[in-house]
C-alpha cells in the first residue's frame, strides 16, 4: 500500500515511523495526489474531494459534523427517548437553543448540581467552565449559546491515587452505510494534576482531565512505562489494566462496557455523519472513493466503574512528542516513547484493516490490536431511525440537500389528514424554537414527533413516530 502524505500535518512524523517499521506493506509518497492511501490533516474542501478518485482516504465527509457536541448530543438524547435502557451511558446533556427552558427548570430544581458547559466545537479544554447556577451561564463570554453544550457534571468519578482520569480510546470507522467499526485495544489514560475535591469546582487541574490543560502543570509526571502500574500523568490503558486487575478488578467486564458504549455512540452520530456524508461525496462516489477515519472517544469511569461517555473527537492528536519548559517562557519539544507506543499500534493496524477489501472486512472479527464492535456489538435502531432518515432524504431539495424547505415539508400534507395551515405552523415554530430557517435533520425529526403527536395523542412516542413512518414511507415508495 503505497501512502501519500504531502496533505499531512503533524501526524506526518508518526506516519513516517510506521511507514518505515514496516517496509514490506508500505510505502511513502511525499507530494503530488498519486498513492493508494492518501492522509489529510484536515478535514476536505470540495475541490480536494474530486481529486481522490479511486483511493482510500482518512476523511468521513460528515465526521467533523457529526463529533460536535451539539450534534452528538441531540442525536444521544433523541435516542435516549426511544431507547433509554440502552443510552443511559452519557451525562444529561443541553442544546441551544431548544434546551433553554429546560436547563432552567432543571437547575431551579437541583440547586446543588454542578454543570459543565463546553462549547460545542472546542477542543482541548479549551473554553470549558462549571456553574451551578442559571445565571452563570454566559459569564464567560461565549459569543451566543448556540456555540455551547451544558452536561451534568459526573460528580462520583474513579479515583486512583486521588486522582480523577479519563480513558482515550481509538476507533476506526471503515464504513457508515452499513456501519462498521473497530475499537483499538490500546490506549491512553489521562490524569487530572491534583487531588479530586468534591466541595469544590474551582480547580480546573482537579476536575478536567484534558492533556492539553493538565500538560501545563507543574504536578504533570512524565512516564515512559508501556505496562506496569505507575504515578504517571499520562499511562497506556495497560498500565491502567494492569493496575485495576491488581485490586481484583473485573477488568475483562470493563472493557467489554466500553465496547458497547463506543458502538452505541457510532449509531448516534451515524444519523447525522450518513446525511452529510451523503450530500458532500455524492459526486465523488462515482468515482469509487473509499473514506475511514480515526477517530478519539473519551470515557469517563464512576466508582460503580460504569463508563460514560464524555465526547469524540473526529481529530485526535497524533503528535508524538511533548514540551518541556527549560527556562521561564522557553520550551523545547522531546520525544514521548509513550505516545509513539500506543498511537503506532493504533495507525499500523488501522493501515491493515484498509489492506483488506469492504467484502474481507465484513468476515474479520479481529485484527492484531482491533476488535470490531460495529455492527456485531449493537444493531441499528430498526427501522424507526432508517425511515425517518429515508423521508428526510425523498424531501431535501436539490438546491439545499440537507434541510427540508417550508415548501417540501408541506408536501405532506397530501398523505396525512391536517390542514396545510398546520404545517405551516409546526414548520415555523420548530424553525423559531431552534432559530433556524428550514429543518435540518434533527429539526425535521423535532417536526415529525410534533406531527405524530397531534395525529395520535394516546400513544407513546415511540408507537406514534412508528405509525407515521410507516404512513409516509408507503407515499413516498408510490410517488
Amino acid at each position: 500500500m503505497t501512502i501519500n502524505t504531502s496533505k499531512c500535518r503533524s501526524e506526518q512524523e508518526l506516519l513516517r515511523k510506521v511507514i518505515a517499521m514496516n517496509p514490506k506493506a508500505f510505502d511513502e509518497i511525499t507530494a503530488g495526489e498519486r498513492g493508494d492511501l492518501m492522509w489529510f490533516g484536515l478535514a476536505l474542501d470540495e475541490s480536494e474531494v474530486e481529486l481522490v478518485a479511486g483511493k482510500i482516504i482518512n476523511r468521513f465527509p460528515g465526521m467533523k459534523e457529526a463529533a460536535h457536541k451539539r450534534e452528538l448530543g441531540a442525536a444521544l438524547n433523541l435516542l435516549a427517548k426511544y431507547y433509554p435502557e440502552d443510552f443511559d451511558f452519557f451525562p444529561k446533556t443541553y442544546t441551544f437553543p431548544e434546551d433553554y427552558e429546560r436547563l432552567q427548570q432543571d437547575m431551579e430544581a437541583r440547586r446543588c448540581a454542578q454543570y459543565i458547559v463546553k462549547p460545542s466545537a472546542g477542543s482541548q479544554g479549551e473554553g470549558i467552565y462549571m456553574i451551578s447556577k442559571f445565571r452563570e451561564l454566559n459569564s464567560f463570554g461565549a459569543r451566543s449559546l448556540e456555540d455551547l453544550v451544558v452536561q451534568e457534571y459526573l460528580g462520583s468519578p474513579l479515583l486512583i491515587n486521588q486522582k480523577k482520569f479519563d480513558l482515550r480510546f481509538y476507533a476506526v470507522v471503515t464504513g457508515v452505510n452499513p456501519l462498521c467499526a473497530y475499537v483499538c485495544d490500546e490506549g491512553l489514560a489521562r490524569f487530572c494534576t491534583e487531588d479530586y475535591d468534591s466541595r469544590s469546582s474551582t480547580n480546573c487541574f482537579a476536575h478536567l482531565t484534558n492533556y492539553s490543560l493538565n500538560k501545563r502543570s507543574a504536578k504533570f509526571i512524565h512516564t515512559d512505562e508501556l505496562s506496569a502500574p505507575n504515578e504517571g500523568s499520562k499511562q497506556t490503558l495497560t498500565s491502567l489494566w494492569n493496575r485495576l486487575q491488581a485490586q481484583g478488578l473485573d477488568v475483562d467486564t470493563v472493557q467489554e462496557d466500553i465496547r458497547h458504549v463506543i458502538a452505541k455512540t457510532l449509531v448516534a452520530a451515524q444519523s447525522v455523519l450518513l446525511t452529510q456524508h451523503s450530500v458532500a461525496l455524492k459526486a465523488a462516489n462515482e468515482h469509487g472513493v473509499r473514506c475511514f477515519q480515526l477517530i478519539g472517544v473519551d470515557i469517563l469511569l464512576d466508582r460503580h466503574l460504569k463508563p460514560w461517555l464524555l465526547e469524540i473527537n473526529a481529530n485526535p492528536s497524533l503528535r508524538i512528542d511533548f514540551e518541556e519548559e527549560v527556562s521561564p517562557g522557553i520550551t523545547q519539544s522531546l520525544p514521548s516513547p509513550l505516545d509513539e507506543h500506543v498511537k503506532t499500534i493504533a495507525v499500523a493496524d488501522a493501515f491493515r484493516l484498509l489492506r483488506l477489501s469492504p467484502e474481507e472486512l465484513a468476515g474479520v472479527e479481529r485484527l492484531r490490536s482491533y476488535r470490531r464492535v460495529l455492527p456485531d456489538i449493537f444493531p441499528a435502531t430498526g427501522e424507526l431511525f432508517c425511515g425517518i432518515r429515508r423521508a428526510f432524504e425523498a424531501l431535501v431539495p436539490l438546491r439545499t440537500p440537507d434541510a427540508v424547505t417550508s415548501a417540501k415539508f408541506r408536501t405532506l400534507g397530501k398523505w396525512l389528514p391536517l390542514m396545510s395551515a398546520d404545517f405551516d405552523i409546526i414548520f415555523k415554530t420548530i424553525c423559531r424554537k431552534r432559530s433556524v430557517n428550514q429543518l435540518g435533520l434533527m429539526a425535521f425529526i423535532a417536526a415529525l414527533e410534533t406531527i405524530a403527536k397531534k395525529l395520535t395523542p394516546t400513544l407513546d412516542a415511540k408507537t406514534a413516530m412508528e405509525q407515521l413512518l410507516t404512513t409516509v414511507q408507503v407515499h413516498l415508495e408510490s410517488a
